[in-house]
C-alpha cells in the first residue's frame, strides 16, 4: 500500500476507525492521487446530498500534502458522517 493511501486512511481513521477499516478493505482504483479523485468524486456524488464543495478539493493539480489538508478538513468528515452508499 502507497504511503498516499495509508495517509488517507489514516485521515479517515481519525474520525472513524471502523470507516477506515471498511475504506481500507474496499478502495481498489490504485494509488495516484488522480485515481483517489475519481473514486471519492464518483462516492460523493452519490449521495443524497449536495457535496459540491467536498468534490471540489478533490483537486488533480496539487500536492499531496496540500490534497490531504483539504482532504481531511472537507471530505473526510462526510465520509464519516454518511459512510458513503458504496464503498465498491
Amino acid at each position: 500500500m502507497s504511503s498516499f493511501i495509508e495517509s488517507v486512511i489514516t485521515a479517515i481513521h481519525k474520525r472513524n476507525p471502523d470507516v477506515a477499516i471498511k475504506f481500507q478493505r474496499n478502495y481498489r482504483s490504485g494509488p495516484s492521487l488522480s485515481n483517489m479523485n475519481g473514486y471519492l468524486r464518483t462516492q460523493l456524488g452519490l449521495l443524497p446530498v449536495n457535496t459540491t464543495n467536498e468534490r471540489e478539493c478533490l483537486m488533480d493539480n496539487v500536492t499531496e500534502k496540500e490534497w490531504l489538508r483539504l482532504f481531511s478538513k472537507h471530505v473526510a468528515p462526510t465520509i464519516v458522517a454518511y459512510g458513503l452508499p458504496d464503498w465498491k
